[in-house]
């Protein structure tokens, strides 16, 4: 009996034994209550680690290791694994007691925002207005933010010579700053965080806020003169914001504005729209730029050619220029009339004062080589597969078929009744556009006939979405200008038009052709060739 104790007495002693050693060799208990949080090519995770935890570690991508020391005096550890790549990651945490036992992992799964998560450097928000209150005091206005966007903030220079900075929240849109002194530069830069649990911030690049004060470009503040106005078209009107409303002058020949912007701005382009007012008024073939600080001295900024159209035309300065004052000069009239003009607006990096995008003009489609055909095959004279095509962005009335030859490499008219190509009489090729008034040409690079007796065919400007019958092209109301193209072969062509409402306009050729092989006895085909057609401003 006393052996039987004795071995029970044993085998338990053997079993604690084994017991303590299991429990001296598992490590610490897993890290808790982890929370990741997204950052810029980083993540950092906050964790809770065991009292017996000493040191850490972090494995991430597929073997990398962070190791770090526990901060005793803190409930929660924090970890900012760098260098990551974009994209979601795993990181699985273990802590480590002093004998250097380790823990199971415990993982989360984050994302790292890449750097260019906003195609480069974010927008800024838009800036209004800088009003200088005093020489410490200042009140900024902004636009509202956008999406993402945390705030701005405004560096500066306080009142004790101490760089400091304000942040303009993302709900706010007005800030007051009273301990600048704004003898020193003072900057903005918006800050953009993709996600409120980001870590980081993407910041725009930092503007200069009196520069850009001076390149704000309110219209509001302007006064605009002139060298003459006619009743009812005073020179202010350039600068209303619409450029369907016109000054006018009330003489002929040359004339100026001056538009005082009641204090300096910064400015490196310059838009002209002409007025659309042709019918007592016509437009400047030609403009010079000045600019001043006293409206007495000048200074040459740009002398450049007008367009004869009412599309905004844009110019650009070598250089960005500062003035308070400046001056636009007019000459080469069009018809003998007084000028008008539509609108004037400035521009730089940040601001424009045009409250519509430019209006530009049209062109025609599939105009000039390369050309592009329509497919497939309309014939194949010749055993030439591929030849004969319609082309790309012209429309034609039937019977027209052929409108573009593949292996000359040019517009036609082409037929060939010998070869069962029907004949086309009263055929029309165009394209349609809406112009605004203006002094335009259509502009026909004729190729070559074989013959002129082949075809008769006019190429045509004309009112309307589509041409004139072929017997009315000289007699239609609707022709502004026509050329008679066989006869014109092998030539630069201008048809010349005016335009003084906006309308629609069309341009193309309408022709009839003949058998010529019934003439010739032996060509079976009667053909005419366009090399290109252009829509231009005179």
């Amino acid at each position: 009996m006393k052996k039987l104790i004795r071995y029970i007495l044993v085998l338990s002693a053997c079993a604690s034994l084994f017991a303590c050693t299991e429990k001296e060799e598992s490590g610490p208990e897993r890290a808790g209550s982890i929370k990741a949080y997204p950052g810029i090519e980083r993540i950092k995770i906050e964790f809770k680690v065991p009292d017996d935890a000493v040191s850490g570690k972090v494995y991430y991508n597929s073997g990398a290791v962070k190791a770090f020391d526990i901060d005793a005096s803190s409930e929660l550890q924090s970890v900012i694994v760098e260098g990551l790549s974009a994209g979601e990651h795993t990181l699985r945490v273990v802590s480590l007691s002093s004998d250097g036992r380790e823990s199971l992992p415990k993982g989360v799964v984050s994302y790292a925002y890449p750097s260019n998560y906003y195609n480069g450097d974010p927008q800024n928000r838009r800036f209004i207005s800088l009003q200088t209150i005093s020489k410490y005091s200042v009140r900024i206005t902004f636009g509202d933010a956008a999406p993402d966007e945390d705030g701005v903030i405004i560096e500066y220079t306080n009142t004790s010579g101490q760089k400091s900075s304000i942040t303009l929240s993302a709900d706010m849109n007005v800030i007051e700053i009273d301990d600048i002194d704004t003898g020193y530069e003072y900057s903005y830069h918006s800050i953009y965080r993709p996600s409120d649990d980001c870590i980081d911030v993407f910041e725009a690049r930092k503007t200069n806020l009196q520069e850009a004060a001076l390149m704000q470009l309110d219209k509001h503040g302007w006064t605009v003169t002139a060298s003459s106005s006619a009743d009812g078209y005073s020179a202010s009107l350039i600068a209303d914001g619409n450029t369907l409303s016109c000054w006018k002058a009330a003489a002929t020949g040359e004339q100026w504005l001056v538009i005082d912007f009641s204090s300096t701005k910064l400015f490196s382009g310059l838009i002209i729209t002409q007025s659309q007012d042709l019918s007592s008024s016509t437009m400047a073939k030609h403009f010079s730029f000045e600019t001043s600080d006293d409206a007495i001295n000048w200074t040459p900024a740009l002398d450049s050619k007008l367009k004869g159209n009412s599309y905004s035309q844009i110019f650009n300065f070598d250089e960005a220029l500062r003035a308070r004052y400046v001056r636009i000069s007019l000459d080469n009239a069009y018809e003998a009339l007084p000028f008008s003009l539509g609108e004037v607006d400035l521009f730089n990096e940040l601001f424009s004062s045009s409250e519509e995008e430019p209006a530009t003009m049209p062109g025609i489609v599939n105009g000039t080589p390369p050309f592009q055909g329509e497919g497939p095959d309309l014939a194949t004279p010749l055993n030439q597969p591929g030849r004969m095509q319609q082309a790309v962005g012209w429309n034609t009335s039937s019977p027209t078929m052929i409108t573009l030859d593949n292996t000359v490499g040019a517009l036609c008219a082409w037929s060939a009744a010998a070869w069962g190509i029907s004949g086309v009489t009263n055929g029309k090729v165009w394209q349609s556009f809406e112009l605004l008034p203006g002094y335009y040409e259509v502009q026909f690079n004729l190729g070559h006939t074989t013959d002129v007796r082949c075809l008769d065919m006019f190429g045509i400007v004309a009112t309307g979405q589509s041409l004139p019958d072929f017997d009315a092209v000289k007699t239609s109301a609707a022709t502004l200008s026509y050329i008679d193209i066989p006869a014109n072969q092998r030539t630069l062509q201008s048809l010349p038009f005016k335009v003084t409402e906006t309308t629609y306009v069309s341009t193309g050729w309408v022709y009839t052709t003949y058998n010529f092989y019934a003439i010739s006895g032996s060509i079976p085909w009667s053909d005419m060739y366009i090399n290109g057609v252009s829509l231009e401003a005179r």
